[in-house]
């Protein structure tokens, strides 16, 4: 489990440097719940995520080329918040970038482009969703 923004300013009265921390070990703690066999924070203040900063974009390769996901859920490009659609545009740039054998980073190219899939928006605003029955057997 990854997450790209660290929390820092979602809160009326807890200062930024005490917020970080405390979502740090709510995300720890969440992938915990779930059974995450790692979790990692690329540790990006919020309201600062940026799908063209490319020590971001380097990053979030490696962590695929770390983790070589089977799947990638991440944010689609109608979410209401811009830090979850920057996070979307990141997964998609990276999931592809990590198969490019001469993108440097700390971890070899991972073979295979990582299907994505985007989670349901606030209240479902423009989400499609499909039923199995939908896609004809082959």
């Amino acid at each position: 489990m990854c997450h790209v923004a660290n929390g820092s300013v979602g809160h009326a009265v807890i200062m930024p440097d005490e917020l970080r921390v405390i979502r740090t070990k709510e995300a720890e703690t969440a992938g915990s719940v779930i059974g995450a066999s790692e979790v990692i924070n690329l540790d990006v203040d919020d309201l600062e995520v940026d799908s063209y900063k490319q020590d971001t974009v380097r990053k979030l390769i490696d962590v695929i080329r770390h983790v070589r996901p089977d799947i990638i859920i991440t944010h689609g490009p109608d979410d209401y918040m811009k830090d979850h659609i920057e996070v979307g545009k990141l997964a998609f740039d990276a999931s592809f970038s990590s198969s490019v054998p001469h993108m440097f980073t700390e971890n070899p190219a991972y073979p295979l482009i990582t299907p994505i899939y985007y989670m349901d928006t606030v209240a479902g605003v423009n989400f499609l969703r499909r039923s199995m029955s939908t896609y004809p057997i082959l």
